[in-house]
């Protein structure tokens, strides 16, 4: 949640020798005061007084300017990213002689000054990205300043000058995302020995800027994105010998451009995928592609792959094929590349079978993807030559059947995680993952299972994910879940299973989370047995009553029933559970709820009763219940709330809303006064409330009222209501001094008085305000004098009102206010 802060002088004496890493992040700072500051007593002295402070963090916060001797002389690390900064605060780095780090990100800095500072200084890193740069000047800071890491991700920038970073001795230079077409030859004179890391990804190249060839030592070079259609010879002559990852992807390449690269043998990333390329030659990685160990070639447009196309990169062990229309894969295609650890070739393999033929040199590979293609069929040996595999996933093809000699245990022994979902499944045979002891994860959603035989997962020790979700299940034989003891999640929602055995699920010893929403399930047995499940997910089935399986899971904290057709809870329903934190009973036909309805919830924090029909509760209804924190009965039809009915209970959130209130049921209520924080009673028919209705409510911070029928409102109303923040009275035909009503409500910094009446912007008293809703009035004119007391004010709402333009574009706000976002959308 956002804080409120807006200035951060103040007495921190018992801290300040202490702190090394403060946090004022997102608050609504706009200064940070200096030592000279008039309005600072000689014991508050801002941030300057930390004599530990190595670490600040103001992202987030309005701050306009850093003033001079304004922060510690200790730091060495300052955010102050997203914030309203114009200027580059050359005073900041001036007067912190430990500073590091500089985060500048997201400001509305254009221009980096010509200055020279009075002695050298050593900056790790400066990010100026998110902001409004268009160019550098000449020789920056005057050989003054060396940064290691510059970032100018995100700016104007469409070219760069001559001798742009001179100086700098950079180490580390980000442009991506800027606007670069060309830049001069002499761009990066000066640190053509220095620079290591550079990012051109997302700009408008069209071919390599010769400024790069200058570059003596660089090892990192990115320049996905852009336009770039062939990378000539020598572009890269002057660094090959150093460079290590190279990205040309998302351009309009052709080819491999193995002529430039032929000398560029350390390289170890190599992506140069979303290109155009058609083909791979035998000989596109010789004499140079032999230390490649990441390769990705996805999403070009290679129709087939020869015998041995790879065999050249020795170290290899990542492969990305993915999203290439490939037709032919030579049985030998992949000869060579023993050492290759994680394959994909998704989204491209157009055949009606898994070419197992062509993993057989692959013996160590790990990970394995091949979704998203077009098999019907899998042959049992498809696997047999990768013992060291321990992700597969073919999710997305055409699969009618796994055979159950797929999955050996004695070749498969690491295997942990297996995808399978969106298929065409029809069953899974007995037997098919038996005893895969390192197995955590089986995923077969979206399948067209219709039947979970028993032992279908038999011998599974580390199982800990099971998804059957969005199939066609109606059957499950007993047991068929059982001697799972990892096993923590089982997902076996939207489905056809209309009853449910806990038999399914015996000898499970890990707290399982069960979902099966979503069936049509209108009966559980328990056959006695004791279900070890934390969450248990019934909602969307055919349940009439509260299942009396549930006497059965002692453990449960989380139970979900909504969108059944309950239409009662009689006495003790659900007095077994005595562990449970969270119920929810929405959206059933509840008329009735007894006395003694939620007996044995001693534990419970959370209860969900909205979009029922309950008319009526008891007195003590829910005093049994001494954890309850959280209580929606909205969307019911009460009228009427009777005493006592809350206590015992540390209620902090009550919903009333869309019921048939007359009036607020203020006795009930004052029951958990002390700790009650937010109140909704939105849509009733309330038409009266006055200094009586919130009695001894001393910590609420949010009440809604909107919706209602109320008209006159006292001045006093609010009185004891010191704490609040958030009002909403919305949609109320109001008549009131608000100048009067708000006097006590002083902590309120969101207000809500839309649709309420109102023909001119109101006298609202209200220091702490930061947004003000006043849209779908009758408003003709805007009074300026209206908001002088709104200090802090961030958003004002004057949509929908009978303003004109007349009344609209003379409107000049105090300075103070600057920062409003005005919504002036005249009807």
């Amino acid at each position: 949640m956002r804080n409120q802060v807006s200035s951060i002088s103040g007495e921190w004496s018992h801290m300040k020798n202490t702190v090394a890493t403060l946090f004022l992040g997102e608050n609504d700072i706009t200064e940070i005061p200096n030592e000279t500051s008039d309005h600072i007593s000689k014991n508050q002295h801002g941030l300057r007084q930390f004599k530990s402070l190595i670490w600040l963090n103001l992202d987030g916060n309005r701050i306009y300017k850093i003033h001079k001797h304004s922060l510690p002389l200790t730091l060495q690390t300052a955010s102050i990213s997203h914030n309203l900064i114009e200027n580059f605060p050359l005073d900041l780095i001036a007067t912190l002689p430990h500073l590091q780090w500089l985060y500048l990100r997201g400001n509305h800095i254009k221009t980096i000054p010509e200055h020279t500072f009075a002695r050298k200084l050593w900056l790790e890193k400066i990010d100026l990205g998110e902001n409004y740069l268009k160019t550098l000047p000449r020789c920056p800071f005057n050989n003054s300043v060396y940064i290691r890491d510059l970032n100018l991700a995100f700016n104007d920038f469409r070219t760069l000058t001559a001798e742009s970073f001179t100086g700098l001795q950079t180490g580390r230079i980000i442009l991506s995302y800027n606007l670069l077409e060309n830049i001069d030859i002499n761009a990066f004179a000066g640190i053509d020995e220095s620079l290591e890391y550079l990012d051109f990804d997302h700009n408008n190249f069209q071919h390599i800027p010769q400024a790069v060839s200058q570059l003596k030592s660089l090892k990192y070079l990115y320049v996905s994105s852009n336009s770039l259609s062939e990378i000539p010879d020598g572009a890269f002559e002057n660094f090959c010998h150093s460079l290590k990852a190279l990205s040309l992807s998302g351009n309009h390449l052709t080819r491999i451009p193995s002529d430039t690269l032929q000398n560029c043998t350390k390289i170890s990333h190599f992506n140069i995928a979303f290109n155009e390329i058609y083909d791979i030659n035998e000989n596109d990685f010789s004499n140079w592609g032999y230390n490649i160990k990441s390769l990705i070639l996805g999403n070009n447009r290679i129709t087939s792959l020869k015998s041995q196309i790879f065999a050249d990169l020795q170290e290899l062990k990542e492969l990305s094929l993915s999203f290439n229309p490939l037709r032919i894969i030579d049985t030998d295609a992949f000869v060579g590349l023993d050492g290759l650890e994680s394959l994909e070739i998704s989204f491209g393999l157009d055949r009606d079978d898994l070419p197992y033929e062509i993993f057989k040199p692959l013996t160590n590979l790990k990970w394995l993807s091949i979704d998203h293609n077009n098999f019907h069929m899998v042959s049992e040996l498809s696997l047999d030559s990768l013992p060291e595999l321990k992700y597969l996933n073919i999710e997305s093809n055409k699969i009618r059947s796994i055979p159950i000699k797929l999955f050996k245990s004695n070749v498969h022994a690491k295997l942990k995680d297996i995808r399978l979902s969106n298929n065409e499944l029809t069953f899974i045979e007995s037997g098919t993952f038996r005893s895969l002891s390192s197995l955590e994860t089986i995923l077969l959603s979206g399948n067209k299972i219709k039947y979970i035989q028993s032992e279908s997962f038999a011998d599974l020790p580390n199982l800990n994910k099971l998804i059957l979700s969005n199939n066609f299940l109606s059957r499950i034989s007993h047991g068929a879940f059982s001697n799972l003891p990892s096993l923590s999640k089982l997902d076996l929602q939207n489905n056809l299973i209309s009853e449910i055995s806990f038999g399914y699920f015996t000898n499970i010893s890990s707290p399982l989370l069960l979902n099966l929403s979503r069936n049509q399930i209108s009966s559980c047995n328990s056959d006695s047995k004791i279900l070890n499940v934390e969450v248990l997910d019934l909602r969307y089935n055919n349940f009439l009553h509260i299942p009396r399986c549930l006497e059965h899971t002692a453990l449960l904290k989380k139970l979900y029933l909504d969108f059944n057709i309950i239409n009662a809870f009689e006495h003790n329903s659900f007095m077994h559970l005595t562990s449970l934190e969270h119920l929810s009973l929405q959206q059933n036909n509840v008329m009735v709820v007894s006395r003694k309805a939620f007996f044995g919830l001693q534990n419970l924090q959370v209860l969900d009763l909205s979009k029922n029909l309950i008319s009526q509760l008891h007195t003590s209804q829910f005093a049994n219940m001494p954890k309850l924190r959280i209580l929606d009965l909205s969307g019911n039809s009460l009228n009427y709330l009777p005493k006592d009915i809350f206590s015992n209970t540390l209620l902090e959130m009550l919903d009333l809303s869309y019921n048939l209130f007359a009036v607020v049921p203020s006795l009930s209520i004052s029951d958990v006064g002390i700790t009650l924080r937010h109140l909704s009673m939105r849509s009733n028919n309330i038409e009266h409330i006055d200094i009586t209705t919130f009695p001894d409510i001393p910590s609420l911070q949010r009440l809604d009222l909107s919706n209602n029928k109320l008209t006159i409102l006292p001045d006093n109303v609010f009185t004891s209501l010191g704490l609040l923040q958030t009002l909403d009275l919305s949609s109320n035909p109001l008549r009131a001094n608000f100048k009067e009503l708000f006097h006590y409500a002083q902590s309120l910094k969101h207000l809500n008085l839309a649709n309420s009446g109102i023909t001119s912007t109101p006298h609202l008293p209200l220091p702490n305000l930061v947004h003000l809703n006043l849209s779908h009035n009758h408003i003709e004119a805007i009074n300026k004098n209206s908001v002088q007391e709104l200090s802090k004010l961030k958003s004002l709402d004057l949509s929908h009102n009978d303003l004109f333009p007349s009344s609209v574009s003379p409107m000049d706000p105090p300075a103070k206010f600057k920062n409003i976002k005005f919504i002036l959308q005249p009807n």
